[in-house]
């Protein structure tokens, strides 16, 4: 599509390289032609509506790099298991229809596919790989990357995902990062603060650094309108009919259509906890010692988070870090304290490590994990809960999802911010029956 066209044309523009650049390459062994070209733009910045044709886009983003001997891609999504699924369900099934695979033979260019949950990606025949990472995972230890997608970076609620892929570039002179998105909401700060950049580099006209593109139906022109879709949409009319539109328009809640069919950033209207009743639960307050803690993670293990609860009611968030090694180290500063678990969680073999380790752990099976989620949620609703004020509780609240189990319902882990509502939920549901103890950190 034209839209498509538009992106990578300038997206992968080449200027000459400048004499640094040239003389670190040299210093790398690297050898440089006569007339150097090099990316114009370090970042490549994409803001669309859904179901534009984002992942051709991507592929083909992918395959300019993989193309050129030895070079190194990582691809991100949302989540771990999100990044895995696009690969596969996605991108895949494309790559395998195409010249680029032959049965995994030198006619194509790609040499193996990897599908497992801990290696997601491929190898092409001449020796460039593509790795699906989860949320916040470094390429490794030494390693460096010519490329680093994005993807739906709407979800990121702090710069983890970038900040664990741009030290892996900087000794690649010709290396990018492309971040492609469709809007977000309020909770959505990382990619507010990139659409601001790529807004002012657009404004200023820049030919360098940023590259920022953008289709978003204007806030003062009607959504509902075909007109409208005709003009704003780039995919309208191609693989987006107005019949599917307007089934949209009439089952979706207005906030979600226009985030997602006009690229609008939404607010806090269809919040699962509204914002009024937060901000009557979340005040700055007094630390406390006595508590009972929880743990829980996201659904990929990419992040974990440890909360507390005292009898009276009050909440705080102890820590939320990337991974899961450090939980245990955390509590052996504490004398006997008790920690609940969510045994069906991902979280299940660190509650074993924790016991291993000494601790006691309070096992909280499916019904119990439940109501926790249940509790929690009527606990703001009611105003018998205090949680101490933190940023990071404000966008896990904001970005609050729910899952459905019959008649009962939990947080779903796939949100972001996920981890810190239901260690919250599992600590104020367990604090009247645990005996309490101190936790230093």
């Amino acid at each position: 599509m034209d839209w498509q066209r538009l992106v990578a044309d300038v997206g992968k523009e080449l200027v000459p390289a400048d004499e640094q650049t040239i003389e670190v390459l040299r210093f790398q062994g690297v050898p440089v032609p006569e007339s150097l070209m090099i990316p114009a733009y370090r970042e490549v910045i994409v803001t669309v509506m859904r179901q534009c044709g984002k992942t051709s886009l991507v592929l083909a983003v992918e395959g300019e790099t993989l193309f050129r001997p030895n070079r190194r891609v990582a691809y991100t999504a949302q989540t771990g298991t999100d990044g895995r699924q696009k690969f596969i369900e996605d991108q895949i099934p494309l790559l395998e229809a195409s010249p680029l695979w032959r049965d995994g033979k030198p006619s194509g260019k790609i040499r193996q596919f990897y599908r497992a949950a801990d290696n997601t990606g491929m190898w092409w025949w001449n020796g460039s790989r593509l790795k699906v990472l989860n949320v916040g995972q470094s390429p490794g230890h030494g390693k460096t990357l010519d490329l680093a997608v994005l993807d739906e970076t709407f979800a990121d609620v702090d710069d983890s995902r970038e900040g664990a892929l741009r030290p892996a570039m900087r000794t690649r002179p010709m290396a990018q990062i492309w971040n492609m998105s469709t809007a977000g909401t309020q909770a959505s700060t990382f990619l507010r603060r990139k659409v601001e950049l790529g807004r002012a580099a657009a404004k200023a006209g820049k030919q360098t650094g940023i590259a920022y593109f953008e289709w978003a139906i204007p806030e003062d022109e009607d959504i509902y309108s075909p007109a409208v879709w005709a003009k704003y949409i780039p995919a309208y009319g191609i693989t987006i009919t107005e019949a599917v539109l307007r089934d949209d328009a009439q089952s979706m809640k207005e906030g979600e259509f226009r985030r997602t069919a006009g690229n609008q950033w939404t607010d806090t209207a269809e919040r699962i906890i509204p914002a009024d009743w937060w901000s009557l639960v979340s005040q700055p307050g007094e630390d406390f010692l006595a508590a009972v803690y929880a743990v829980d993670g996201l659904a990929d293990r990419s992040s974990a988070a440890v909360a507390k609860a005292n009898r009276e009611g009050d909440i705080r968030l102890v820590a939320q870090r990337p991974g899961t090694g450090w939980i245990v180290d955390a509590f052996k500063v504490l004398k006997d304290p008790r920690v609940v678990v969510d045994r069906s969680g991902p979280l299940a073999p660190v509650g074993d490590d924790l016991e291993r380790a000494g601790i006691t752990v309070i096992w909280v099976e499916s019904l119990r994990f439940r109501k926790a989620c249940s509790r929690f949620y009527d606990g703001i609703a009611d105003q018998t809960l205090q949680v101490r004020a933190d940023e990071r509780f404000d966008r896990a609240v904001a970005s609050a999802a729910r899952r459905s189990h019959a008649d009962l319902w939990s947080w779903n882990r796939d949100a972001p911010g996920a981890d810190i509502l239901i260690a919250a939920s599992l600590a104020y549901d367990a604090r009247l029956d645990a005996e309490l103890v101190p936790f230093f950190v």
